[in-house]
């Protein structure tokens, strides 16, 4: 899982977040990042709480654990969740994304 690092005090993940979506969720992979689903439109820094809260919610850990490293108005974001345990996040991730359906890479639908 290219997209979680461990860190002394938690584990940081490269995000990118789909905004404005049906509900909030974990949809896979974007490239090397996890990518997450929000519900909440891009606006005020709504789509960023609702992706923190979302992560919160799939480690089980307190929202105040999580915080936004980088990418404030980018959809590719980093998030440090604090006191995470690596091995447990990978758990929780692999069971999210097992069986996901991975994006095609563009130009490889028709080789011949």
């Amino acid at each position: 899982m290219p997209f979680l690092k461990r860190t002394p005090n938690g584990c940081q993940l490269s995000v990118r977040v789909q905004p404005g979506a049906s509900r909030s969720e974990v949809a896979g992979l974007h490239g090397a990042e996890l990518k997450v689903r929000v519900k909440a439109p891009p606006v005020e820094g709504k789509a960023n709480e609702a992706l923190l809260e979302c992560l919160a919610k799939l480690f089980r850990v307190k929202r105040s654990e999580c915080e936004l490293v980088r990418g404030d108005h980018s959809r590719s974001k980093t998030v440090f969740v604090r006191g995470l345990n690596e091995a447990l996040a990978r758990a929780e991730l692999a069971g999210k994304i097992a069986g996901m359906k991975q994006p095609a890479r563009s130009g490889d639908e028709n080789r011949s």
